[in-house]
């Protein structure tokens, strides 16, 4: 029903393409900080760990950023980014995610909306029409504890789409809103320019009642030394700045 994306639409089908598994992703994780920011290899943004109850639903609205090929990088390589909300990346062995992957190549931009499934796989989101630019309202539930559902609105074309992502059981404990880089064949995609990307009106819910964003963890990306972004927090915004984009 859902096809797996051949890095973002533009690779041969025999290139698989994933985010890190949620082992890798602690194993990316590194001890250095800087602002006080967790700095991880593939992610940047936020993640929120409940203390009481289990994480029900997560929400969020963002624009679509418009993307370049990075600064020093191939112009004719694809370079790519996903934007979107993530249940139980860094907490649990299982997790779904759900979001936005824009890519460029060759100064052509194309954009799809995307599930995540707990081993990493993305999964296409068919016939919804996304842009740059576009206002896009998203939520993320455990709809139960082997499955995952993701709602994704465009509030420029109106179109609405859900997805529902089977999962190993789920832990509940952990959301998160995040700017991602890819992986194809096992080592990361080149990062596109993204720009800015604000997380606004983001909130969670748990089974005890709202949680409160100010605990949350705020990451932000490195990679070969070198931090891409600068992550910021508020009581509702998560903010993630392309440092190459200054």
């Amino acid at each position: 029903m859902y096809s797996t994306i051949s890095f973002v639409l533009a690779l041969a089908a025999t290139v698989a393409v994933s985010l890190p598994s949620p082992m890798n992703r602690r194993e990316v994780r590194v001890a250095a900080r800087q602002s006080n920011n967790e700095l991880t290899e593939t992610f940047a943004g936020a993640f929120l760990t409940t203390t009481t109850g289990t994480i029900t639903s997560a929400s969020a609205s963002f624009s679509v950023p418009g993307v370049k090929t990075p600064a020093g990088g191939d112009f004719a390589a694809t370079a790519s980014v996903f934007v979107g909300l993530g249940m139980d990346m860094f907490q649990c062995s299982n997790s779904f995610m759900g979001g936005i992957i824009a890519s460029t190549n060759s100064g052509s931009s194309t954009f799809a909306a995307v599930g995540i499934e707990s081993d990493g796989q993305i999964i296409d989101i068919p016939n919804f029409i996304v842009s740059a630019g576009d206002d896009i309202t998203m939520s993320i539930n455990a709809t139960d504890s082997t499955t995952g559902t993701v709602h994704i609105l465009n509030q420029n074309t109106g179109g609405i789409v859900s997805l529902d992502i089977p999962t190993d059981t789920v832990c509940s404990g952990t959301v998160s809103w995040l700017v991602t880089d890819l992986v194809f064949g096992g080592n990361l995609a080149p990062l596109a320019a993204f720009g800015t990307v604000d997380f606004v009106d983001a909130s969670a819910q748990t089974s005890s009642g709202p949680l409160d964003l100010s605990g949350a963890t705020v990451l932000d990306m490195i990679q070969n030394n070198v931090v891409l972004t600068s992550s910021t927090l508020t009581s509702s915004t998560v903010s993630v700045l392309d440092l190459n984009a200054v």
